[in-house]
């Protein structure tokens, strides 16, 4: 589990094979995907801690998606990968679309679980929570809006009410968090046209998986990634909230690795593919 000095970054790399590279969701970390270390049996598999998340560096600005695209593309450089199969979710999956979108000679296929998209027109319930929690931060710190607002957000309700030992996991692992996106004095400007309005021109292949009981927002999302990007696969998980990894991780890893095994050519012989 090296820290790059360098990029700032922490992150682990296990296993060989065609290297896929899982990018957490806004105050999460490494920790998130757990679960998804069997899938290092046949594939090489880095997860880091995004910039002010786990161990990595907490810079006082620079968390706009083309900052956080150019942070994971500065870890492929480091690891020497050309090409990656990615994995997002939630703020991750607006990660990984900045990157196929800006630089999609680097992306050999895209999965997005329960993502964002920018461009989508957001629930008040959504875009309050989200408000409310910089809010508190600034006036009385990260912790203050973790606790007060940001943990009774409606992403959080499934799994609180119906499987709080995994609400207790993802509780643990934003300890660790700074709550720097929340304090970044800079106003980022917004994109000319939206990523909402170029799923058309994503071409790697592309799979989206959702939980059904998800916070509405995030349900709708998958759906216009599934609908606009071509050839696009979708899953959606019965019983399942915002975080597919952590509450159903034996059928999140059937999907991605069946999906993985098509993409990256490794399904030839192996007969059902899942998909």
């Amino acid at each position: 589990m090296p820290f790059d000095e360098t990029l700032g970054v922490f992150y682990t790399d296990e296993g060989s094979g065609p290297p896929v590279v899982l990018v957490h969701g806004l105050g999460l970390g490494h920790g998130l995907w757990a679960e998804q270390a069997p899938l290092a049996s046949e594939f090489r598999l880095i997860a880091y801690d995004a910039r002010g998340c786990g161990a990595s560096r907490v810079p006082p600005t620079g968390y706009d998606y083309p900052d956080l695209s150019q942070e994971l593309l500065g870890l492929l450089d480091l690891l020497d990968i050309e090409r990656a199969h990615l994995v997002g979710h939630s703020r991750g999956g607006g990660v990984i679309m900045e990157t196929v979108l800006q630089n999609p000679e680097r992306v050999a296929s895209l999965v997005f679980i329960d993502s964002v998209l920018r461009g989508f027109s957001w629930s008040d319930e959504f875009t309050s929570s989200m408000r409310g929690s910089a809010q508190v931060a600034r006036d009385r710190g990260p912790r203050a809006a973790f606790d007060e607002v940001w943990a009774e957000a409606g992403i959080f309700s499934w799994v609180k009410q119906r499987r709080p030992e995994v609400y207790e996991r993802i509780l643990k692992l934003c300890e660790s968090w700074s709550g720097a996106e929340w304090l970044d004095p800079t106003r980022y400007p917004k994109q000319e046209v939206s990523d909402a309005d170029r799923l058309r021109e994503v071409s790697v292949p592309t799979f989206v998986l959702s939980g059904q009981e998800d916070l509405h927002d995030f349900i709708e999302i998958a759906n216009m990634l599934a609908w606009w990007i071509p050839g696009a696969m979708q899953k959606s998980l019965m019983g399942v909230g915002h975080f597919p990894m952590l509450e159903n991780p034996h059928e999140t890893n059937l999907y991605l690795r069946a999906f993985l095994r098509r993409v990256s050519g490794l399904s030839a012989g192996l007969g059902y593919s899942g998909l």
